[in-house]
């Protein structure tokens, strides 16, 4: 797992940044993000993290 690498604090700031250059919203609508993407969205991924730290 990467967050044995790494600091939670420093993979959400990553993940933030990589949303805000793409210009991605960090809440697309659930029934959207569950049929078009392949990994959770970011806020479900920070949240994680944040349990993990």
């Amino acid at each position: 797992m990467l967050l044995q690498n790494a600091k939670a604090s420093k993979l959400i700031s990553g993940l933030v940044k990589l949303y805000e250059e793409n210009a991605s919203t960090l809440t697309p609508d659930p029934l959207y993000s569950a049929f078009h993407y392949s990994h959770p969205p970011a806020a479900i991924r920070i949240a994680h993290l944040q349990t993990k730290a």
